[in-house]
This record gives C-alpha cells, sequence and structure tokens, in this order.
C-alpha cells in the first residue's frame, strides 16, 4: 500500500483527529497547556465522589486496601512481563514480540484487530472515567480534599484527571497514599473483569435469542481439499453429505464421520462442490477440509432485525472494555514517571531509604531503565522490520 493509498484508506481518522486537535487550539485559552499534554479543569463528578464516599466510606476504604494487593500484584507481574519482552527481543528469541500503541481508529500492530473510531473512543472515554473516579472518591474517603477533575489531550488522544490535594495527599499515611494510587489500576482490573463476563456470558444467549443460525462463513487453506475443490474465501458452507450445517459445531460433528481421501458433497453458496479429503494434521484418520472457521452466519429472527445490530455493537464495545481496560491497568501499574505505579514506588522507596535524595535517585534510575525498556518495546521491532527491507 503506498503512502496515498494510507492517507486515503484512513481518511476518516486523519479528518477525525485534525478535528479534535483544531477544536483544542481554537480552546486553548481555556486549557493549561503543558508541552503536548492539555488540561481542561473543572468540578465535574465532585459533588458525586463527596457523596458516595460519605455514604459509603467503610466499602470505599476496604476497597482501597484491596486495591494495595492488586497493585501490588500488578505491579511485579508487569514489570517482569515487559522486562522479559524487552530481553528477548534484545537477544531475538523466536516467538518474541514487541509492544505498539493502541489508537481508535488504528491498526494494533502485529495483530488483524483494528481499534474501532468511535467505539473506540467510547470505550476510553467509561476507562479513563472508571480509573480517575476510583482515585477521586478513595482519596475523598481518607479524608483528601480533590480539588479538581477534568479532561486532558495528549495531543489529539483523549484523557481525564482528577486533582487532588498534593499537600494534604503527602502528610496521609503509606497505606492511604498507595491506596489512593492504586484505586484506579485496580478500578479498571475490575471493570475489565466485568465486561470479559458479559462479553463470555451474557452477550452470547442474548445473541442466540434473537438470531438463526445459517451455516458458517469460512476462509481456505490453499492447498488443501477446499481449495482444490474450487471453494473461495467467504464461502458459507449450508451442507456437507445431505446434513445441515448451521455452525462450527455441526460441520466438526460431521466431519468426525469421515476419513482421509474421501470424496464429500459440500454445499456453500449454493452451489455443490466435490472436494477430496486429507488425512487432519492432528488425527490422521480424520478427513480435513482445510477450512478455517470465519464466524457462524446468523440472521436476525422475524421482528428482532433492528436488536441484532445493538447486540453486536454491545459484543464490540464489551470486548475492547475488557481487552483495552486490562492493558491500561497494567501499564499505569509499570513505573515510568506518571503513573500510578511509579508514584506507589516512590512512597515505597521513601519508607525503604531514609536519604530522601538517595531514595529520590534511586527512584529516578528505576523510572528511566522503565522507560527504556518501553522504547525497546515499541521501537526495536519496528527498526529491524526497516533494516529488513
Amino acid at each position: 500500500m503506498t503512502f496515498i493509498d494510507t492517507l486515503i484508506a484512513y481518511k476518516w481518522v486523519i479528518i477525525f483527529y485534525a478535528a479534535v486537535m483544531l477544536l483544542v487550539f481554537s480552546q486553548r485559552k481555556k486549557f493549561d497547556i503543558q508541552g503536548i499534554i492539555a488540561l481542561y479543569r473543572t468540578k465535574i463528578g465532585l459533588g458525586l465522589m463527596d457523596s458516595i464516599s460519605k455514604k459509603h466510606k467503610k466499602i470505599i476504604k476496604f476497597f482501597g486496601y484491596v486495591s494495595i494487593v492488586l497493585g501490588g500484584i500488578g505491579f511485579i507481574g508487569i514489570c517482569y512481563a515487559i522486562g522479559k519482552s524487552a530481553f528477548d527481543i534484545i537477544i531475538q528469541k523466536e516467538g518474541a514480540v514487541g509492544a505498539s500503541l493502541v489508537l481508535p481508529g488504528i491498526p494494533i500492530a502485529g495483530t488483524p484487530l483494528v481499534f474501532p473510531l468511535i467505539t473506540g473512543w467510547i470505550t476510553l472515554f467509561i476507562i479513563i472515567v472508571v480509573h480517575e473516579f476510583a482515585h477521586g472518591v478513595v482519596a475523598r474517603a481518607h479524608n483528601i480534599k480533590v480539588l479538581h477533575s477534568g479532561i486532558a489531550f495528549f495531543g489529539p488522544i483523549l484523557g481525564a484527571f482528577v486533582e487532588p490535594d498534593e499537600k494534604g495527599l503527602v502528610k496521609k499515611s503509606d497505606i492511604q497514599q498507595h491506596a489512593v494510587f492504586s484505586a484506579g489500576p485496580a478500578a479498571n482490573i475490575l471493570l475489565a473483569a466485568v465486561a470479559a463476563l458479559v462479553f463470555f456470558f451474557v452477550l452470547p444467549p442474548a445473541m442466540d435469542a434473537i438470531t438463526l443460525q445459517q451455516g458458517v462463513v469460512i476462509n481456505v487453506i490453499p492447498g488443501n481439499a477446499s481449495a482444490q475443490a474450487g471453494m473461495a474465501d467467504g464461502a458459507v458452507i449450508t451442507s456437507i453429505n445431505n446434513n445441515p450445517i448451521s455452525n462450527w459445531y455441526d460441520l466438526d460433528k460431521t466431519m468426525e464421520g469421515t476419513g482421509p481421501n474421501q470424496t464429500i458433497v459440500v454445499v456453500a453458496d449454493g452451489k455443490e462442490f466435490y472436494p477430496i479429503t486429507k488425512a487432519h494434521p492432528d488425527d490422521p484418520q480424520r478427513g480435513y477440509l482445510g477450512i478455517l472457521l470465519v464466524q457462524n452466519k446468523v440472521v436476525s429472527k422475524p421482528g428482532f432485525d433492528m436488536f441484532l445490530p445493538v447486540v453486536r455493537w454491545l459484543g464490540s464495545l464489551f470486548f475492547w472494555l475488557a481487552f483495552i481496560s486490562i492493558n491500561i491497568g497494567l501499564i499505569n501499574l509499570f513505573p515510568i514517571f506518571i503513573t500510578d505505579g511509579a508514584r506507589m514506588l516512590k512512597v515505597f522507596l521513601e519508607r525503604l531509604i531514609k536519604d530522601k535524595k538517595m531514595a529520590f535517585s534511586v527512584w529516578k534510575h528505576v523510572n528511566i531503565v522503565a522507560v527504556f525498556l518501553i522504547l525497546i518495546l515499541l521501537l526495536l521491532p519496528l527498526f529491524k522490520l526497516i533494516t529488513a527491507i
């Protein structure tokens, strides 16, 4: 794909982000501009934080203390994962993968996934609000004043923040400070768990209730039986040897009864094909068509036409909520200066090392190493790709 082709393919994404940057620039007097970061301070949500923290103070404090445990485990886990991944890339270990920025509207490098533009922004908004609200409500439960809430833009990328009274915060005990810092990442991890439960256990029954399955959409593996019989990617299989195929389970059960070197009758897109099966890679006694499942073809039941796109969109939303929220929660625990993990580490080191200058020096160098590891994950795979061209 040429540069011009890329611009055309992503024209709406480019227009969207250009409009966001133009909006921020036109309203720049209302923002606190700090380099590429633009902050817009408000009082929105502060009253709700106060109300919830007063009514449920014990529960909120308990959540904060649980967050410390989750945050500590997550801190160790993400440090190990990123350190190991960076080391594997440096030594060029087989199967080592780098990292990629995840931006709405842009493909995720190294995967077939594209983070959808509008759904992506909605996803980020929900995740960020949950993250920052958790910080704020735990702070208020410990009688730490929250001065502002607001939105932030890192270039064209949406963010949000709550701004606690730093002077009041540092006067609190280490446990209370850790509770405030770890609340945001812990809330993201819990949000990811809830979203995953909805995605796997709530939406599938809802989809089954409003749809009918009418076959299996496939991709063909070149050189195998399906390709040699003339079948093409995107074909919808509805019958094999006169057995109706409504979904992948039907197809798999039907193929269990076939062996290699058998001619079978496959109906796909209303046409008959006569592939000769080969031996299955995992079971030489079983016939193999050489196809990959794309998805079950579904249509809405009569009277449910308007609900199918809604449930599909909810499926996309909850998938991305689970996927992005867990990643944001964990990366916020990695110590790179501005993250919650960095602030937790600073409090820990100041308790461990009595000399504050020495503690700060150790903290700074740990953060520098962490930034270096992130740059390795982001840039080294790209450098190797460019030099290999």
